[in-house]
């Protein structure tokens, strides 16, 4: 059985390093991959490049910030292709700011968290919404 990766959109390094951590520290073996911006993420979740095999993650751990596309502008785009019920997007954002959650829910995104995130916080989101991920052995 092939497991699927989780998505991490975030062009952050610290942060981006700090999710790798979390999911070292909480045995996950799904494969994190990343990408720095929502076009990266697009063509991935499209299959730009092998479209016979769009990307389907088992967990979007999308940040909003970025560019040349942000998380809300991936969202939208998802949205209007209609893919977007089936992915399960959490934003990933540094301020809780009520607008921009709103919005995001309104887009579809399953959650909203507050960064730094932690392991707790993770576990409770994908508890929420009925995510299994691969746990591997102890580190």
């Amino acid at each position: 059985m092939d497991e699927q990766p989780i998505l991490l959109v975030e062009d952050d390094e610290i942060d981006v390093m700090a999710v790798q951590r979390l999911c070292r520290k909480g045995r996950v073996s799904n494969t994190l991959l990343h990408v720095s911006d929502g076009e990266a993420a697009l063509a991935l979740l499209r299959g730009d490049d092998v479209p016979e095999r769009p990307l389907r993650p088992l967990l979007v751990l999308l940040d909003l910030k970025m560019s040349p596309m942000g998380g809300i502008e991936l969202l939208e785009a998802l949205n209007d292709e209609g893919s977007l019920p089936e992915l399960p997007v959490v934003v990933l954002s540094g301020a809780k700011q009520p607008a921009e959650i709103a919005r995001c829910q309104e887009l579809g995104a399953r959650d909203y968290l507050q960064k730094p995130l932690t392991l707790e916080e993770l576990h409770r989101v994908t508890a929420k919404i009925g995510l299994k991920w691969t746990l591997g052995e102890e580190l």
